[in-house]
């Protein structure tokens, strides 16, 4: 049954206008090269960027100035509602093989 399992990745991606570290850029490069050569053996990768994410905060959410815990908390509420139908099983609620 192992083989039937779903497999999923989520990233998040810097952005220079939010984070003043230096790193995050290069940190990033290597994360995304790991990732391609991973992309095989998943069945699913959802790759976030933080300056998407801080203005869907301020533009949908009407935050002035959103943390990063309101940006958590977007990521949480996304791979939560991706995930939904994996952890819970309904009538309404399908496999992600099966879509």
């Amino acid at each position: 049954s192992y083989r039937h399992t779903t497999k999923l990745h989520f990233s998040v991606f810097p952005s220079p206008h939010i984070s003043p570290v230096i790193l995050e850029p290069y940190n990033a490069v290597l994360h995304m090269n790991k990732e391609l050569s991973m992309s095989d053996d998943r069945k699913m990768t959802v790759m976030f960027e933080n300056e998407s994410l801080y203005k869907i905060c301020t533009r949908q959410g009407g935050m002035e100035l959103p943390s990063y815990s309101d940006l958590n908390n977007l990521v949480a509420r996304t791979i939560s509602s991706v995930t939904a139908p994996i952890r819970f099983t309904g009538p309404i609620t399908c496999d992600l093989n099966t879509i």
